[in-house]
């Protein structure tokens, strides 16, 4: 009995949380991380590992990764997971957590496809562990929107991107087939290993919570939004430094020249960028795949992207109020700044 007691305390759960992305992966990653030493109390860990790899924890699974990968460590993959296995089975919590959204990322057609998830396993495969891949999925209209202005704000990984939101979302259609990412998944560590949530930004903590549980603390430290949308304008002057190739070599070059651009306007404005007529064409497009994926882990209850109460219909589409000159204006006058401070 005394030792039936014993295996039975030592058995682990790792929670794979995979993204995907605009799905509040990086408000929940510092959830994790302001709340280590309380969730610890709740035998649940962060993985160390994890916490110094973060992406790139993913990223190195590429025989090539990236030239816009800011964060990268000096350490192969194989040495990497094998620090990873080894912290899974010394750790004295039951619960550990990993998170990356470049592990649906590269679970596209685009970049690894299932081989991706084969290859996690398998660097995995000493860890005595039971599984569980957590993912949150949206309506693909405001993911497009919400997605858009990140690769304005960032890069598409490979470049900077200056392209109109039409034309992001007929070259990326990949981002939006999140039945596909499941599936590999599904596939290889099975069905009951899933675990699919729908977002809303205004219960995610408590969503992810409940789903590694993890019970609700008035301890809890909440950062502020850590990844903050380009308004209209800033947007549009962003466009023209990435067609100039403006500097972004690194994740605080590119958050300081955010800052940059958006001290320049007065009234910022933050509607949609995408029409409501592009928006309902790719519900259209990807409606099978969300009602496939309802009925594997919503009970068929599809609420969570077959309806118009979204914003992106709610919301009034608001111009920005600076001509093209102005723009231009403003986005030569960063350029001539940001070269002269790199000199």
């Amino acid at each position: 009995m005394i030792l039936f007691k014993n295996r039975k305390k030592n058995k682990k759960t790792v929670f794979v949380h995979i993204g995907f992305m605009k799905t509040g992966t990086t408000a929940i990653q510092h959830f994790l991380i302001d709340n280590n030493d309380i969730l610890k109390k709740q035998d649940v860990r962060f993985s160390e590992v994890n916490h110094k790899a973060m992406n790139y924890l993913a990223f190195c699974l590429m025989d090539q990764i990236p030239p816009y990968i800011h964060h990268t460590l000096p350490v192969t993959r194989e040495l990497l997971y094998l620090e990873l296995v080894d912290e899974i089975r010394t750790c004295k919590e039951s619960k550990i957590v990993i998170s990356s959204e470049a592990f649906a990322l590269l679970a596209t057609n685009h970049f690894l496809d299932k081989s991706v998830v084969t290859q996690f396993k398998k660097l995995m495969s000493d860890v005595s562990a039971e599984f569980k891949i957590v993912a949150f999925v949206r309506r693909q209209d405001e993911y497009a929107d919400s997605q858009y202005n990140q690769y304005i704000k960032t890069h598409n990984f490979h470049s900077l991107y200056s392209k109109s939101i039409e034309k992001f979302i007929a070259e990326k259609t990949y981002l939006f087939d999140f039945q596909g990412v499941l599936a590999h998944f599904l596939n290889v560590f099975g069905k009951g290993s899933l675990i699919v949530k729908a977002y809303d930004s205004m219960h995610l903590r408590e969503d992810f919570c409940s789903t590694i549980g993890v019970k609700m603390n008035t301890n809890f430290s909440f950062s502020k939004k850590s990844n903050p949308r380009l308004s209209l304008q800033g947007l549009e002057i962003m466009k023209v430094l990435n067609l100039r190739g403006i500097d972004k070599s690194t994740s605080q070059k590119n958050n300081d020249l955010v800052s940059i651009v958006e001290s320049q306007i007065e009234s910022p404005v933050y509607s949609p960028s995408i029409s409501i007529k592009s928006a309902r064409k790719l519900m259209h497009d990807y409606y099978q795949h969300n009602k496939d994926i309802s009925d594997l882990f919503f009970d068929g209850n599809t609420s969570w992207f077959d309806n118009e109460d979204s914003k992106i219909y709610t919301e009034s589409r608001v111009q920005s109020d600076l001509t093209k000159d102005q723009i231009n204006t403003l986005a030569e006058s960063i350029w001539k700044n940001q070269s002269n401070n790199s000199k």
